[in-house]
């Protein structure tokens, strides 16, 4: 039963492809902006650390990477010190700043008649058919204990924080964990394993927390700045929630930003009424970690300037790290540099652990750029997209230092297809890409780029069942000898078949809770082998009408309907239940009444 979020529109379909011409682009503005930017303040090393939670079976062992989420500028300089006891598991410190936790089996099943003692009245073969049960509450446990981390400031003078980890112990044998990582290779082979952003995410950047277990921020209005705006509520800082109470186009005069302080936030676009949130005039900048966005369409337009001409930036900036960020059914167009552009812009700044997943991503109307992945771009999972009529980086990876897994996408009307640039760690699977009658092919459809900065020894590729028009891709003879057997990440995605991917896809992509003409039209251009590379908003028929809606009735704030609130048995005038967890799954109610959008 739903009581906010309606079925997505479904299509059907069948189609053919599109490709352009090479252009210059301005990446080189990108290092302009960061010494432009270079006055702003590294941000100190204090009130970083995130809470955890994390799910493991009765029988095995997890690894929790529990600094993964934490806001430290760098962990270079980060060692957890110490945990506390655990009362149903033991905690080890790893030597990579993991932890290991082991559930005590003895001590998790002696629990269980103690809190039930009314069973052991019953006949024998029903105690074992409960115990055999996966959905008995007495088969889960949560432990809790807080570790310690040591850090080292740049004035070399010592601090420490302090984070809580929740481990729910279950018998359910289909949970997911991780396990020994004692083989893994770095990041690029970890196993995650950790609580989903949501049951639906995949990738390196699903195990994002967002604003769990934080407050809510309710976005009143479709004003550019000030109190109840989208602009207040991305700059507020802690983990938070934002909700919409009003559907509509949000006017900006310059680019939204989510600012390094202010990550730990859950953008859940699939809350507003009416027609949905779509943001014109302005770029959207990610610049902190731990990011989830949900269900927002990104339509900058034509009016637009200076360094607010991407759909969405996703950089760090002054030598900070950010991660842990996942973009999901977003529809991303009309941009006029890039439509998407991940990486760290000068010094060491980096981006790791970002999936970018069943988002419309392309119809760039000027330069024709599409998803670019810039410096130290690593652990990026991009999945289940749609890339449309765009000219060239349908993706493109154009520094040494980056890393990606590009896994059932579906690319149409395009000039060049995927680049890939010399010592790039990557995995190509299961994509389809097609032309449009409207625009012809160059090169292969797979190419690696070279670069002056590094050699081809360091490249590694796994390339598996890409299609064009039907049949197999082609990939330049210089990738060749650096093709491996295996695939070179394990972020966990399961692909599914190339010949499955176009309906897959189609069927479940963009801001689908808000399906409107600009997104039907792209979805029935691949469907009919239609359509072609514009250049202008007014070519691309314009921004449709947005009604404002009616927002849910929430009587005590706490971002979840009171409609869903009684029918869970939870108290509609009681603001603390938002943050509780009534089925013990990991999810705050909050999340559970927001997470329905995936069922």
């Amino acid at each position: 039963m739903k009581y906010l979020f309606g079925n997505a529109p479904k299509y059907i379909l069948v189609a053919p492809f599109l490709f352009f011409s090479f252009s210059c682009s301005n990446d080189t503005d990108l290092l302009a902006e960061y010494v432009a930017s270079g006055s702003q303040e590294i941000p100190e090393l204090n009130n970083l650390v995130v809470d955890d939670s994390f799910v493991t079976r009765l029988d095995q062992s997890v690894i929790l990477d529990v600094l993964s989420n934490d806001m430290f500028t760098t962990t270079d300089n980060v060692k957890i010190i110490e945990t506390s006891s655990a009362d149903n598991g033991v905690v080890v410190i790893n030597d990579d700043n993991t932890l290991t936790y082991t559930p005590i089996v003895e001590d998790v099943e002696l629990d269980e008649p103690e809190t039930q003692p009314q069973e052991e009245d019953t006949p024998s073969e029903v105690v074992v058919e409960e115990e055999t049960t996966e959905t008995e509450p007495s088969e889960e446990t949560t432990d809790t204990f807080t570790y310690t981390a040591e850090v080292v400031n740049e004035d070399e003078t010592v601090s420490t924080e302090e984070g809580t980890v929740t481990v729910i112990v279950t018998e359910n044998e289909e949970v997911e964990v991780v396990e020994d990582n004692s083989e893994n290779q770095g990041d690029q082979n970890k196993n995650y394993g950790a609580l989903k952003a949501f049951p639906t995410a995949e990738g390196f950047g699903k195990n994002a927390t967002g604003g769990r277990g934080g407050y809510v921020v309710a976005v009143t209005n479709l004003n550019d700045s000030g109190p109840g705006s989208l602009r207040d509520a991305l700059k507020k800082t802690g983990a938070r929630t934002i909700i919409f109470k009003v559907g509509g186009i949000i006017d900006c005069n310059s680019y939204l930003e989510i600012p390094y302080k202010s990550g730990n936030v859950t953008i859940a676009g699939q809350t507003a009424p009416g027609g949905g949130i779509t943001i014109r005039g302005a770029e959207l900048r990610i610049s902190a970690s731990n990011v989830i966005l949900r269900y927002v369409k990104i339509r900058p337009g034509s009016n637009v300037s200076g360094s607010n001409v991407n759909g969405i930036r996703l950089s760090s900036y002054n030598n900070n790290q950010i991660r842990d960020i996942m973009i999901d059914h977003c529809s991303i167009t009309w941009a006029t540099d890039k439509v998407l552009i991940i990486g760290g812009i000068g010094g060491t700044s980096s981006v790791q652990n970002v999936t970018v997943q069943k988002s419309i991503i392309g119809e760039n109307i000027s330069t024709g750029l599409g998803f670019l992945l810039w410096s130290r771009a690593t652990n990026i999972s991009v999945f289940k997209n749609l890339l449309i009529h765009d000219v060239e980086r349908n993706i493109r990876s154009s520094k040494c230092t980056s890393s990606f897994e590009m896994i059932n996408n579906l690319v149409y009307g395009f000039k060049y297809g995927t680049q890939p640039t010399y010592n790039n760690d990557f995995d190509i699977i299961g994509n389809v890409y097609k032309t449009s009658p409207n625009t012809s092919t160059r090169f292969e459809t797979i190419r690696l780029e070279g670069s002056s900065d590094c050699g081809i020894g360091g490249t590694r590729a796994y390339i598996s069942d890409n299609v064009i028009n039907g049949r197999d891709v082609s990939i330049s003879s210089n990738l060749q000898p650096y093709i491996t057997n295996n695939k070179i990440f394990n972020s966990g995605i399961s692909s599914i078949p190339s010949s499955s991917v176009q309906s897959a896809v189609l069927n479940d992509v963009g801001a689908s809770k808000y399906s409107d003409r600009v997104d039907e039209r792209l979805i029935n251009d691949v469907l009919n082998s239609t359509g072609s590379i514009k250049k202008s908003v007014s070519e691309a028929g314009g921004y449709p009408d947005i009604s404002n809606g009616t927002p849910y009735q929430d009587s005590d704030e706490d971002g979840i309907s009171n409609e869903w609130e009684t029918a869970m048995g939870l108290n509609p005038n009681d603001p603390s239940d938002g943050n509780k967890d009534r089925n013990a799954d990991g999810y705050t109610n909050l999340e559970d009444f927001l997470n329905e959008v995936d069922f």
